[in-house]
């Protein structure tokens, strides 16, 4: 990451960090340097550590990271939420702005337990609480987010068509891709056939305020630090109000989860507890995990999106590097159908 003068990273860190400080910086350290931002971790003069966060931005994609994130953490703070980072300052210009530091690392998954999901479950239990304040209706909608069963078929049929149109598949995976996408879209056919044959016109339609909720929108133990039996959430730049049913499928189906069986029935079974009031949330969500999971299956593919690569660097790799990485997305997006297939005709984890 560079600006438009090509500073070096670290220099470009310090120098915006000082400039929403208002104060020197000691040093710099990148520990982030994901798809989506990069994150920096600034030493102050005081040895006191601050976070400085610069957002992706991209001319195919009009997202408003830094704001969306911004306003969601104001909210939250104001709200009296203590597990999520404090905003400070921000810089439009940079894309940029300064939290507080939160101590802590990632959790192994094999270690995540019953307790850290209650944690979790207690986070979403309150944001769905906060949900409820006026303040609250001044925020947007999440990103992607749907509210009937026929804005969801319309979203996965956009991604699922996109992967369809693609011209240029490396010739190695073509007929393994094509065979792949047919697949794929005869379930979610069938599943789109399943709602509409089963579901009532109440629970297909537009869901009423009261049935929706706030969500961080990509949440789970992978935008999280835990420290001394304590969890921190972060990343909030998908953040709005949802459909409680994608926040629980999204949050057992995100690929860097990786719960167990009985953990994922354990989260269901006391989310939708959480949000249940007659609202028909335990009818809708066998039929939203497939559909997410559908979603999740087209997600995973994007690295055979040529625009996709090119906008994340991709395009430098060198053929070998881009064939291992099909190879890989194309095998986890099998496991996932093929796991969403077997579950179609249960009762999902409520």
């Amino acid at each position: 990451m560079s600006d438009s003068s090509g500073n070096d990273p670290i220099q470009l860190a310090k120098q915006v960090g000082t400039l929403l400080l208002k104060s020197d910086v000691r040093d710099v350290q990148r520990i982030v340097a994901g798809k989506n931002s990069r994150v920096f971790k600034l030493g102050l003069p005081d040895n006191s550590f601050r976070i400085l966060k610069f957002y992706f931005s991209h001319a195919s994609d009009k997202r408003d990271r830094l704001g969306v994130e911004y306003q969601a953490l104001q909210f939250l703070k104001e709200a009296g939420v203590n597990c999520v980072p404090t905003p400070l300052a921000k810089n439009d210009e940079h894309r940029a702005a300064l939290y507080s530091y939160l101590p802590g690392a990632s959790k192994e998954k094999s270690s995540i337990n019953e307790d850290d999901l209650d944690t979790a479950l207690a986070f979403v239990g309150e944001l769905h609480r906060l949900s409820r304040l006026p303040s609250a209706k001044s925020l947007p909608d999440a990103s992607e987010a749907t509210f009937s069963f026929g804005e969801l078929f319309e979203s996965i049929d956009e991604r699922v068509g996109k992967l369809e149109s693609i011209q240029d598949v490396i010739p190695s995976y073509r007929d393994a891709f094509a065979e792949y996408l047919k697949r794929l879209r005869t379930f979610f056919n069938e599943i789109r056939f399943a709602v509409e044959t089963n579901l009532k016109e109440d629970d297909k339609g537009d869901l009423v305020t009261s049935q929706r909720t706030l969500s961080p929108s990509d949440f789970g133990f992978h935008n999280a630090l835990f420290e001394r039996g304590t969890w921190s959430f972060l990343d909030f730049e998908y953040f709005g109000w949802d459909d409680p049913g994608k926040l629980i499928s999204d949050f057992i189906l995100h690929p860097a989860m990786g719960l167990s069986e009985p953990l994922q029935k354990y989260f269901v079974r006391k989310a939708v507890a959480i949000f249940e009031g007659g609202d028909g949330l335990g009818t809708r969500l066998p039929y939203l995990h497939s559909l997410y999971g559908i979603k999740w299956c087209a997600i995973i593919l994007n690295e055979f999106v040529p625009e996709y690569r090119a906008r994340r660097g991709f395009a430098a790799w060198s053929p070998d590097d881009l064939e291992r990485v099909l190879d890989t997305q194309l095998t986890k997006a099998k496991m996932l159908l093929d796991t969403l297939i077997s579950m179609s005709g249960v009762n999902f984890h409520v």
